[in-house]
C-alpha cells in the first residue's frame, strides 16, 4: 500500500547516519581534548540521541527499537567476529521475512486467538468468502477454518517465508484448507470477497479503504485489526482481549 507520508526506512537510515558521525565526531573532539570515553559511554549516547530523534520524526515504534539497538549490535558484533557468512546469510533472512517493508510500511505483525474470536463474530451467517491481507503464518485462516467451514479462505502475503511457512502449512491441514497465496495485495480484486480483514499499518489503511470501497460489493464488510482510517468513522468497533479492537467498516 502507497501513502504520500515519507517512508520510515530512509528516514531511520539519515538519522543512523547524522548521529554516528555527530556521535564520532564528539568522540574524536573529546580525545584531540585528553578526553577519552570508553565504548559504552558511546553506544549509549548513540541510541539515545537516535531514539528521540525518531520519536521526533514519529517513527513507527519497531524502527525506533531498530535506531536503539543499531550501535549494540554493531559493537557486539565486532567483538564476537562472527564468521563472514553470518552477515549474507542475516541479509537473507531478514529480506524474505520482511521483504518490501519499506516500501508497504506494514511489518510482520501476528494476531492471535483473542482477535480470531472477535473476528468470527462479524462473519456473516451464511457461506461467506474471506481474504486476509497480509495473512503471514494464516493463524486467522487456520482457526476460522475449523470453527466456520463454512467459509472459503484466502490468504496473501508480499514477504516469502511467511507465506512459504503459511502454504506448507495449508498443505498439511485437513479440510477445509486455506489457499495462501503470494503476492502484493495492492493487485487483487476485492470484488468476491464478503469479508477481507487485515492487520496492517496506519500507513496502509487509507489506500485500503479507498480500494474496499471502491472494489467490493454493498453489504460485505471491511475489517481491520487495531488500526483506523483517518477521516472515517466504522460501523462497529469490536473489544478484543488485551486492549485492541476490530474495526469494521459496511460497504455500501
Amino acid at each position: 500500500m502507497k501513502s504520500d507520508s515519507p517512508a520510515p526506512g530512509p528516514r531511520a537510515a539519515a538519522i543512523l547516519l547524522a548521529v554516528t558521525v555527530g556521535v564520532g565526531f564528539v568522540v574524536w573532539l573529546l580525545a584531540e581534548r585528553g578526553v577519552r570515553l570508553g565504548p559504552a559511554w558511546a553506544v549509549t549516547a548513540h541510541g539515545l540521541i537516535a531514539v528521540v530523534l525518531a520519536w521526533r520524526w514519529r517513527l513507527p515504534w519497531w524502527w525506533r527499537l531498530i535506531v536503539a539497538l543499531f550501535a549494540p549490535l554493531v559493537v557486539v558484533a565486532l567483538v564476537l567476529q562472527p564468521p563472514v557468512w553470518i552477515w549474507p546469510a542475516t541479509l537473507l533472512l531478514f529480506v524474505l521475512v520482511f521483504w518490501s517493508v519499506f516500501r508497504t510500511r506494514v511489518p510482520l505483525y501476528l494476531s492471535g486467538p483473542a482477535e480470531w474470536q472477535a473476528l468470527a463474530g462479524v462473519l456473516p451467517a451464511g457461506p461467506f468468502a474471506l481474504l486476509d491481507i497480509g495473512s503471514g503464518l494464516g493463524g486467522p485462516l487456520f482457526w476460522l477454518a475449523r470453527r466456520r467451514p463454512d467459509g472459503a479462505y484466502t490468504g496473501i502475503e508480499i514477504a516469502p517465508l511467511p507465506w512459504l511457512a503459511g502454504w506448507l502449512r495449508a498443505r498439511c491441514a485437513p479440510a477445509p484448507r486455506p489457499c495462501m497465496r503470494l503476492g502484493d495485495a495492492t493487485r487483487i480484486d476485492l470484488r468476491t470477497y464478503d469479508v477481507v480483514f487485515a492487520f496492517l499499518s496506519p500507513a496502509a489503511m487509507p489506500d485500503l479503504f479507498a480500494k474496499a470501497r471502491l472494489q467490493m460489493r454493498p453489504g460485505s464488510v471491511l475489517v481491520s485489526c487495531a488500526f483506523a482510517v483517518p477521516g472515517h468513522e466504522p460501523d462497529q468497533r469490536v473489544s478484543v482481549l488485551g486492549g485492541r479492537e476490530l474495526l469494521v467498516w459496511k460497504m455500501g
